[in-house]
């Protein structure tokens, strides 16, 4: 019973990756560029190595440079951590976008 439990609680984890199912079809990068079909869609913008609970934490921050491309955040999210493997990935918008945000 408990190898049955220990089953289920694996799958559990595994299918609870909300990126799993995303496209990264058209994705390609360029130095600190995001691309998605010959269009530059984001931009590295930061870089951090930080340490959590005694733990060395490394994130990068990437840029959206232009909300037409908004739809597309969880497949950019998906593919820069399929090559960044192990670190955090942020996805900033342009606030000018969100005008009644202040």
């Amino acid at each position: 019973m408990k190898k049955l439990s220990l089953i289920f609680f694996l799958l559990g984890i595994v299918s609870c990756n909300p990126l799993r199912r995303v496209s990264t079809e058209g994705f390609t990068h360029h130095n600190q560029y995001i691309i998605y079909k010959q269009d530059t869609v984001a931009k590295l913008t930061n870089i951090e190595y930080s340490l959590d609970n005694g733990k060395l934490v490394k994130e990068a921050t990437f840029k959206l440079l232009d909300m037409k491309h908004g739809d597309k955040g969880r497949s950019i999210l998906r593919f820069v951590s399929t090559s960044h493997k192990g670190w955090d990935i942020e996805l900033d918008y342009p606030m000018e976008y969100f005008p009644r945000i202040k």
